[in-house]
């Protein structure tokens, strides 16, 4: 958690998440010991930000049918989506 703070606070992107699997895969890695973490990463977020946005009715329709098939309600579902197309981890949030 500590890596992923520092690259947070330094505007790093964080890496996108891989299997264990493609890790043991790459050479620098033969040998190593493996141990998976849970990492509450909303802690690293801050609070959350009441914002004002203006959405096509069309479009605010596409978002909520997204989201909801992704399990998720509007605000994490675009939360996530600007965090993935601004560069960052797609995955930054746990939602």
């Amino acid at each position: 958690m500590l890596h992923i703070e520092g690259l947070l606070e330094d505007n790093d992107a964080v890496p996108l998440p891989h299997s264990i699997d493609e890790h043991q895969r790459l050479s620098d890695y033969q040998g190593a010991t493996w141990a998976l973490v849970d990492v509450d990463l909303d802690k690293l977020m801050g609070p959350a930000e009441r914002i004002n946005i203006t959405v096509p009715r069309f479009a605010l329709k596409k978002i909520d049918s997204a989201a909801a098939r992704s399990g998720m309600n509007r605000s994490q579902f675009l939360v996530k989506a600007a965090l993935a197309a601004s560069g960052n981890v797609a995955n930054l949030t746990n939602s």
